[in-house]
């Protein structure tokens, strides 16, 4: 529950952001957008400007309906999302754009990624720390991209070692500390890709490298954690769905919740804040 009380408050304050006060929008083609600006009249050559002044998208005012200018795209020359600027572009530029405003690169295929979360390993009482992940995406086009991710997890906690002798039993609270380092390929799918918000959900497969430290004489089999976690390298699922905040066309905050599944029979969990940068 505390996962989704803070992924519910941060998803709040995406919401109420300023980067959301938009003044047009567009179907889920970019095709045909509405634009609110009164200086705009039929047959005018509308340009979409991200912050550094660069020219997005261009397209021509066929229409005024209920206040609103209807925008035919004729060029795009990288993703249009809710937080780029429309402004009027005069034929004389229009019929010189290459020349007259910068460009972008082309769209992009690439995207290179960090990220940083608090983790638990659902195992006894809950180990406690943290996940890092460094991750990469080819997109293959309609939404769909295939990705490679590296991640390392510490985690820590306290188990009890159970020793029998001839003519008592002894319990022992261990210190345990579990570490690992993986690495997944899979496929991942984004929703809503030209709005200000974006929703995207990921499945991968993989290996992880295992190594517990636990402590005086004692190992998992003492411990009683082998059947759920073992040293060396063990099978790694992981799927995943984020927030995405474009904060401009080629930079983008990620707010991620993960779940690993790692052989034998351990869950990873986390909630994390990641940073993503279109090549």
């Amino acid at each position: 529950m505390l996962y989704f009380r803070i992924l519910s408050f941060l998803l709040s304050l995406i919401w109420t952001s300023p980067l959301l006060a938009y003044n047009f929008r567009c179907d889920k083609n970019s095709i045909n957008c509405l634009v609110d600006d009164k200086n705009l009249t039929v047959g005018d050559y509308a340009g979409f400007f991200d912050g550094d002044g660069r020219i997005v998208a261009v397209g021509q005012v066929t229409a005024i309906k209920n206040g609103h200018r209807e925008v035919e795209i004729s060029e795009t020359f990288n993703r249009i999302t809710r937080n780029l600027q429309v402004r009027m572009i005069p034929k004389e530029d229009y019929e010189r754009l290459q020349e007259r405003f910068p460009m972008p690169r082309r769209m992009f295929p690439k995207s290179l990624g960090l990220a940083v979360s608090y983790a638990e390993l659902l195992v006894l009482d809950g180990f406690k720390g943290q996940e890092y992940d460094l991750f990469f995406a080819g997109r293959l086009g309609s939404g769909f991209s295939v990705t490679l991710r590296s991640l390392y997890m510490v985690v820590a906690g306290t188990a009890i070692e159970r020793k029998y002798y001839e003519s008592e039993r002894r319990h022992t609270k261990q210190d345990i500390t579990i570490q690992g380092l993986g690495l997944t390929s899979g496929i991942a799918y984004e929703a809503l890709p030209h709005n200000i918000v974006s929703l995207r959900g990921e499945l991968g497969l993989g290996l992880m490298a295992v190594d517990a430290s636990v402590g005086d004489n004692a190992t998992l089999q003492t411990v009683e954690l082998d059947d759920q976690i073992q040293d060396g390298i063990n099978a790694l699922g992981r799927a995943s769905g984020s927030a995405i905040l474009n904060i401009t066309h080629d930079w983008h905050l990620e707010l991620m919740l993960a779940i690993n599944y790692i052989r034998p029979k351990s869950f990873l969990t986390s909630l994390g804040l990641g940073i993503v940068k279109d090549l």
